[in-house]
């Protein structure tokens, strides 16, 4: 502050006589102000914790401003994640803003205060606007950059060579790789599970140089998790007693600040890099984009089930299209979600204990969702006999084929979804019928072959014909497996 001159301005007479006091000195300067135009031209202006108790046309109005007469601008605002984050209010009233949300959709870059936030789990946020204006100098960038990486993660600047207004290519190299990264949230719920945990939690703290946020969602462990995730520095831990997955998935939802969602099992692992192919991919996507989806590898903790893991990462779905979804295995961990698109499709349906996860990437297609693919590996499913995600022996359970036929009975009944999909979801609903019929045949569907033969007729009575269109695409999906992993191909291969 020394090299520097600074102005404070404030609207209450008491408290700019109290700064003069305390701070004023030969270049540090205080004002009161009556409106904008009272702000005086500088290379950066810091607006902090005053916009988000004005109305939404001033906010608007202060952000042009800022960003026309500015060099860099930060907006400190003290964020708590509810449902009036954005809303319109009269002066003084206060709420939380995103300014890179629908309402502003600013261009921003997000700093996150941390002195406290490990302690306290509570999250300041502050948004760089960064404009196309001239820059400053390299000597003056390094030296403010170094100033505020004290305080915040992660800053970078990258300024803009021209001082006027740059075409729309150059100015949209400068919002790529002339912002910070945004912030990525990782929610992982987890219930007794002392024995993997340590592994999904070093996994994120391997990240380097992207800002992120583990939330972890424990629904009433006793066996030591809570002590493990206590002791782990940089956790923000929600206790959520009796809660199932997706009621813990929603909670995390409500509470991250990131504007990019992970969503982590808690025996599974992030690959090395895979925030950083991200944050990278998101910040190419472009603003069209919801999701950025990267690929998912399998690996089993037993070697008897090694050649499933070959098999589940040889046929990992690359792009990911609504049938993956209702007749495939759409992965779901390896999309690493925009904010924005939980808020306009909504979070998961905590009623389907076991495929929410299904049934809400089908609302997701159904919303139009777009998703940027990446051939980087962004996550590493475990295989083991505990899972409640990626367990072969799990595939015939008759939990998960009663929740598949409601999801798909729902959707191809609903006149809201797009044909397209009713006609998908239809087939699905004659695959897991057939799947049903088995299982009460083998007499793991305790009210028999007949209720379970009238009760599927009752909601769709054409699905026996749809259903051998469904058994030749099972036969073929076999039948490629088998050329894949047959002996005598394998041996020929490797001549």
């Amino acid at each position: 502050m020394e090299r520097y001159p600074y102005q404070g301005f404030y609207l209450v007479d008491t408290v700019i006589d109290i700064s003069k006091d305390r701070f004023a000195r030969d270049n540090i300067t205080f004002a009161t102000m009556r409106g904008i135009s009272d702000v005086t031209n500088a290379d950066l202006v810091v607006c902090k914790d005053v916009l988000r108790y004005f109305p939404n046309k001033d906010v608007s109005h202060y952000l042009d401003y800022f960003s026309t007469y500015y060099k860099y601008a930060i907006v400190t605002n003290k964020f708590f994640a509810n449902s009036y984050t954005n809303l319109d209010i009269p002066y003084g009233a206060g709420r939380a803003l995103r300014l890179g949300q629908e309402t502003f959709d600013r261009r921003i870059a997000v700093l996150v205060c941390c002195d406290d936030y490990m302690a306290r789990a509570h999250l300041d946020q502050a948004c760089l606007l960064a404009t196309w204006r001239a820059g400053f100098s390299d000597y003056k960038c390094s030296r403010l950059s170094a100033s505020l990486k004290d305080r915040c993660s992660l800053l970078e600047f990258c300024p803009s060579s021209k001082r006027a207004g740059p075409s729309a290519a150059h100015r949209d190299a400068l919002v790529c790789w002339g912002m910070t990264r945004p912030l990525i949230s990782i929610l992982t719920p987890v219930l007794n599970r002392i024995d993997l945990l340590g592994g999904a939690l070093d996994s994120v703290r391997r990240a380097r140089g992207v800002p992120s946020e583990h939330l972890v969602i424990d629904g009433g462990s006793t066996d030591g998790t809570l002590s493990l995730l206590r002791s782990r520095p940089g956790i923000r831990l929600i206790e959520a007693p009796g809660t199932g997955i997706y009621d813990a998935l929603n909670l995390g939802l409500r509470a991250a600040c990131g504007d990019i969602i992970c969503q982590l099992n808690s025996d599974d692992l992030l690959p090395a890099g895979a925030l950083e192919a991200v944050a990278e991919a998101d910040a190419g996507a472009g603003r069209g984009a919801d999701a950025v989806r990267g690929r998912a590898v399998f690996f089993a903790d037993d070697a008897a089930q090694n050649a499933s893991a070959a098999t589940l990462s040889a046929e990992f779905p690359v792009p990911l299209r609504p049938r993956d979804v209702a007749l495939g295995a759409p992965a779901i961990n390896a999309l690493f979600v925009r904010r924005r698109l939980y808020d306009r499709v909504g979070y998961f349906d905590p009623r389907f204990r076991l495929a929410a996860d299904r049934e809400w990437l089908l609302r997701a297609f159904a919303a139009g969702m777009r998703v940027h693919e990446i051939c980087a590996d962004v996550y590493c499913f475990r295989l083991h006999t505990g899972s409640l995600t990626i367990n072969p022996g799990r595939s015939g359970s008759l939990a998960i084929r009663l929740e598949h036929l409601e999801i798909s009975r729902r959707v191809f009944g609903s006149l809201d979804a797009p044909a397209t999909l009713r006609r998908l979801c239809r087939r699905w609903f004659a695959k897991e019928a057939a799947l049903l019929l088995y299982l009460a045949a083998v007499g793991r569907y305790e009210a028999g072959i007949s209720r379970a033969l009238r009760d599927t007729l009752a909601v769709s009575p054409q699905w026996p014909v749809d259903l051998p269109r469904e058994l030749l695409a099972f036969a073929g999906r076999r039948l490629r497996r088998w050329m894949r992993l047959c002996p005598w191909r394998l041996e020929s291969t490797s001549r």
